[in-house]
């Protein structure tokens, strides 16, 4: 049986004193790729958020959050075991960073090294062998401002998993990307999903769940609507009630896709 690494029991979160994640119940499995999908505005990121601590929740009477099994983490390791890939990390990095340093930095959870830590001969050597793997090798020394959206996609990814971690969390993985560079960038997370990486996908659109998925959890203003495999949730009614408008869901070459009810 798969080891849960997230354990959320009755979990409340405020941002400004306005119920963002409402009691929510919810236990993820170590090799199991789910997918939180929703509206814009129904707590996604939020969710996120409280998952690599970035806020704390409201704990109340029967509530609880753990992860890896433990109700305390290590930040540090925290950012081994859970790496990060989101399009507000690229808004983040300083137009002077290298691509090979803004995948060191992810050995210590900054955005970027900016002079603040001299990398190890095995962690340079570590960062060219994912630049390799991710054809950056070509561009390894250019400057991060400069690569096109997909190349800083892979970048990301490059830096969330120096740390060889357990858990990689994709937030909106082809914002912003055109056609191209987001069926490349699919492609990818489907050829890492068959890694020892747990993912876990946040989305607002269909076309980002890969047919690898397991689990799929329908998320609106801050409830958990619906939970289970995508054949028994993604249908045209769940969707139609997500998203409060008529839909038609369906199968294409292993991925889900949706149309609009005329």
């Amino acid at each position: 049986m798969n080891k849960t690494w997230l354990e959320l029991k009755n979990i409340d979160v405020f941002i400004n004193e306005r119920k963002i994640i409402n009691s929510i119940n919810l236990e993820l499995k170590l090799g199991e790729h789910t997918v939180v999908l929703g509206p814009n505005g129904s707590g996604k990121s939020t969710l996120i958020n409280v998952i690599t601590r970035n806020i704390h929740p409201i704990f109340k009477d029967n509530s609880s959050l753990k992860l890896f099994g433990l109700s305390s983490i290590n930040i540090f390791n925290l950012r081994k075991n859970i790496g990060y890939v989101s399009k507000d990390i690229d808004d983040r990095i300083h137009f002077k960073e290298k691509v090979s340093e803004v995948i060191i930095s992810g050995l210590i959870g900054s955005i970027g090294l900016r002079g603040m830590y001299k990398p190890s001969k095995n962690e340079i050597n570590e960062a060219y062998r994912i630049m390799t793997e991710l054809d950056l090798l070509e561009v390894s020394r250019e400057k991060y401002v400069n690569l096109s959206d997909g190349q800083k996609r892979r970048v990301l990814i490059g830096r969330a998993i120096i740390n060889n971690p357990r858990i990689l969390i994709f937030d909106e993985p082809t914002a912003s990307l055109d056609i191209k560079s987001s069926y490349d960038f699919i492609n990818l997370i489907r050829k890492i999903s068959t890694s020892e990486v747990t993912i876990l996908c946040i989305t607002n659109t269909l076309d980002n769940i890969i047919p690898e998925t397991q689990n799929v959890i329908l998320l609106k203003n801050g409830l958990i609507l619906n939970q289970g495999s995508p054949k028994d949730v993604l249908t045209s009614k769940n969707l139609s009630d997500l998203y409060d408008t008529d839909i038609n869901v369906f199968k294409s070459d292993g991925f889900w896709r949706s149309t609009p009810v005329s």
